[in-house]
């Protein structure tokens, strides 16, 4: 689990700004005099207690000046000068009033989502010369337990040991117990106030017989990458409640000109989904006018190789939107996914998107994949030198597998061929022939594999003798500048397109042209990897 830092600061404003109600949530243009925390979260765990996802503060012993409910509020604590109630100052909190006797105040919270709690942040914002001295967070797992069984339960599990906070800041604490619960118990000593609770972890997602949001905060999806979110935030997507306002989206600033945007959410297990949702709620003048929503089943893929890799499926097809709406769109996939795309044509909001289906009984492998994770060792080494003559990079594939689908397989030939360096890349290039080496020669210098090697220069047969002599001289020029030869993908590519391409290159410097050479590697081990796992014509 990746983390911020646990130090997060505290954004004042002058008196009488404008602020933006997706942080608090009020009409845009209202003038206050607010201060506004704004909370740094980690990364990659949903917040178990948090009441929009079904959190419930069930008791505190005291609450006498903010209640125990704003603890699992899902807003940025505030706080304001010049408010006040009949109790005194009004703070955005839990604060007990002073103890003036032994002991210590507690609060009991049922997380709305049974889950492992990772991470905690005990938020002390806005309380400074009245925050306790020391927390601690207990938990336990007791799903039909009543109040009065959880108040005197000896069952309750310390989740972090007793910390000193600091006021007016994010205290994050690592969780000691990693066990499943379904409620927290904070203790404060010996009294005072804290304004968020947040209890980080992973959603217990089951596998069920019920139609279920896919990609619902609440199980643990997350939006992992998009092309922008100006606006407003991409997370926001994945919202159990309806929308407050436009703010309360994911919206991507004007494009000039205009062009697509995307927005990629992993699913927390694999799914099959039956039914798209698309919200464009509140967008009345700036939805987008088309948008469609891609998949891929990968189940480990690191957030990089899903933006570099063309290894996306479409789910649904290009489809028009309309202003503050709801459209639903039915889906059907022959596999379970793991990760969705969605793309806006050209820019524009929407509010929520909900992906329908149900979670998949256990991991599903194409049968492709299933062909090659079931060779023996000796052949499946054969296979992958035949595709790229890097013995790093055979080997390392060698280890890699069993490999569950196409995106998988790819993502990781790609992974590993990146992590290897010029040595093993250019050992690669040895296995390759000039482009229009003759026939006969090839036969003899590379066997078996000149057939493929002379299917993938099929575009040599019909080239004039003047590019083929020129060609000739600039694989010499290219060899003696750069060291190794030329190297292109060459399939459907005429000869005089393989020149030109030459040529460009020769501008470059070694340093820049390795790269694009090892980049020209990949590309056609992949192409053989299809021709010769999966029989597809180049």
């Amino acid at each position: 689990m990746r983390c911020c830092s646990a130090n997060i600061s505290v954004v004042r404003f002058p008196h009488h700004f404008m602020y933006n109600r997706a942080m608090t949530g009020l009409d845009r243009g209202e003038f206050v005099d607010k201060i506004i925390d704004v909370e740094t979260k980690p990364v990659d765990v949903v917040d178990l207690a948090l009441a929009d996802h079904g959190g419930k503060v069930l008791w505190v012993t005291d609450d006498y000046f903010a209640e125990g409910a704003h603890l699992i509020k899902s807003e940025p604590a505030i706080f304001e000068a010049s408010r006040y109630t009949e109790r005194g100052k009004w703070m955005d909190g839990w604060e007990s009033r002073r103890r003036r006797t032994p002991g210590h105040d507690t609060a009991i919270i049922e997380l709305g989502m049974v889950g492992t709690p990772r991470l905690i942040n005990i938020n002390t914002a806005h309380f400074t010369g009245n925050y306790p001295a020391f927390a601690q967070v207990l938990g336990c797992y007791a799903p039909d337990a009543s109040l009065e069984q959880l108040r005197h339960s000896s069952e309750w599990a310390p989740l972090t040991k007793s910390v000193a906070l600091k006021g007016g800041a994010s205290n994050f604490v690592t969780v000691r117990d990693t066990q499943e619960m379904t409620h927290v118990k904070l203790e404060i000593f010996p009294a005072g106030g804290v304004a968020r609770l947040r209890v980080y972890g992973d959603p217990n997602v089951t596998n069920g017989t019920e139609l279920t949001n896919l990609i619902a905060e609440e199980t643990g999806a997350r939006a992992i990458a998009c092309s922008d979110m100006y606006f407003s935030e991409m997370q926001n997507l994945l919202k159990r409640h309806p929308p407050l306002n436009m703010g309360d989206g994911w919206e991507t600033k004007r494009s000039r000109p205009p062009k697509e945007d995307w927005v990629i959410i992993a699913l927390p297990k694999p799914g099959c989904p039956t039914e798209l949702e698309v919200h464009t709620t509140f967008f009345k003048g700036n939805y987008p006018e088309h948008f469609l929503l891609e998949s891929v089943y990968w189940p480990d893929a690191e957030p990089w190789q899903l933006l570099t890799l063309p290894i996306w499926d479409e789910m649904v097809p290009k489809s028009s939107l309309g202003p503050d709406g709801i459209f639903r769109v039915p889906v059907s996939t022959d596999a379970p996914i793991t990760h969705v795309r969605l793309k806006i044509f050209p820019d524009g909001g929407v509010a929520r998107l909900r992906l329908n289906g149900y979670w998949s009984d256990g991991q599903a492998t194409s049968s492709s994949c299933e062909v090659l994770n079931q060779l023996e060792d000796a052949k499946k080494r054969a296979l992958f030198f035949s595709v790229c003559g890097a013995e790093r990079w055979v080997s390392g594939m060698l280890n890699l597998g069993p490999f569950v689908s196409e995106a998988h397989l790819r993502g990781s030939a790609e992974a590993l061929w990146w992590s290897l360096d010029e040595h093993d890349w250019r050992e690669s290039f040895t296995h390759h022939p000039r482009i229009g080496e003759d026939v006969e020669k090839l036969r003899e210098k590379f066997g078996q594999h000149a057939d493929q090697s002379l299917a993938e220069q099929r575009g040599i047969e019909t080239a004039s003798e003047d590019t083929l002599l020129a060609l000739a001289q600039g694989n010499r020029d290219y060899y003696e500048k750069f060291g190794y030869i030329f190297i292109v993908c060459a399939s459907n590519k005429s000869a005089d397109e393989m020149l030109q391409n030459l040529r460009q290159r020769m501008t470059n410097t070694p340093e820049n042209e390795i790269r694009v050479a090892a980049g020209e590697q990949a590309k056609i081990t992949w192409l053989r990897i299809q021709k010769n796992l999966f029989n597809r014509p180049q």
